[in-house]
């Protein structure tokens, strides 16, 4: 049976604002069913890297593939958005408008709104993803958590299965983090890929199947998570000998 391919796979990629070499030679592959933990120092470029993966960013060199197909080219943002999405961790939430409408967001009719079937499309992805939320409710009401599952189910609408979680916990209580760990893990085991980013080293033991250290703008490890100790994770990013792992 032939291997499934990754479902956003990075390769050989180089970018470069002025003479500062933001990445060099990065690869990386996020499979679907994992959650793939990236790490590193500020400046280590991790946010380029998602740029590069969300279509934000051309790559000097280097190729992105989603799904085993070349990416869109990037003034296409709806097949971007169809593939992959990006939750940051600064809301986009648009606080005016309810949870429905935020979920199904630029995608009603240019002359009237559905109501109905929004409401009803929106209770139908909720009850499916086990999210609760009132799709009546004003966004402006939410919690910060709840304003994340909206961000959440809106890619999912869209069609995206790869996610990008940005320091997802940064603003999150412990009892919301933990149910957000357990969304995480819901999302995994129904063939989601999922890029964690977080600078709390303990949740990438925690929710983790596979860890990148970037450093300086290069890929300095990846390894299972099982596989790289906490020691050996600090001085990867910090910059002590390592061994690399492919």
């Amino acid at each position: 049976m032939p291997q499934q391919p990754p479902a956003a796979h990075a390769d050989g990629i180089w970018k470069a604002f002025g003479r500062t070499i933001a990445l060099q030679d990065v690869s990386l592959a996020v499979v679907p069913g994992q959650c793939h933990a990236l790490v590193g120092r500020n400046g280590a470029g991790k946010s380029t890297l998602v740029g590069v993966l969300t279509g934000l960013l051309r790559p000097d060199r280097g190729t992105v593939e989603l799904y085993g197909e070349p990416a869109p080219s990037l003034g296409d943002r709806a097949s971007w958005q169809q593939r992959v999405a990006c939750v940051y961790q600064r809301s986009m939430v648009i606080p005016s408008l309810s949870v429905g409408e935020n979920i199904f967001l630029n995608r009603t009719d240019g002359r009237f709104v559905q109501w109905r079937s929004l409401r009803r499309r929106s209770r139908e992805l909720l009850l499916e993803w086990g999210f609760d939320l009132d799709v009546d409710r004003p966004a402006g009401e939410l919690s910060v958590e709840e304003k994340q599952i909206v961000e959440i189910a809106r890619a999912l609408s869209i069609g995206a299965r790869v996610l990008i979680l940005d320091e997802p916990t940064a603003s999150l209580e412990s009892s919301a983090i933990e149910r957000l760990f357990e969304r995480v893990r819901r999302l995994r085991d129904n063939g989601v890929a999922i890029l964690y980013i977080s600078h709390h080293l303990e949740e990438i033991y925690e929710i983790c199947d596979t860890v990148t250290v970037l450093r300086d703008g290069q890929r300095i490890v990846t390894a299972p998570v099982g596989e790289l100790d906490h020691n050996r994770l600090v001085a990867a990013m910090v910059g002590a000998d390592v061994e690399r792992a492919q």
